[in-house]
């Protein structure tokens, strides 16, 4: 699965590998706050840890965490050809 934010594309497999932090801000439209949560959230192993990072960020930024939430569960989905994700 491939996902493109400003014309930079990203596969799965980079987002899989615990991103760094430059590449989370480039796909989140440079958020470093939302790149740092998702870092966070992306090593946690702590399921009710994830979830209240999430809870946190879409209360900071009125509904960026579903975003998050929504891309971080399609990464572990089938992989959708058509798929695109504009940060």
């Amino acid at each position: 699965m491939k996902y493109t934010s400003m014309f930079v594309p990203y596969t799965t497999t980079d987002m899989a590998s615990s991103p760094s932090i430059e590449v989370l801000n480039d796909l989140m439209g440079a958020c470093s706050d939302c790149a740092q949560a998702y870092h966070e959230a992306h090593q946690a192993v702590d399921d009710e840890r994830l979830a209240q990072l999430f809870r946190e960020y879409e209360e900071r930024h009125e509904g960026f965490g579903s975003e998050l939430v929504n891309f971080a569960t399609s990464l572990n989905a089938e992989p959708d050809p058509n798929t695109s994700f504009e940060g």
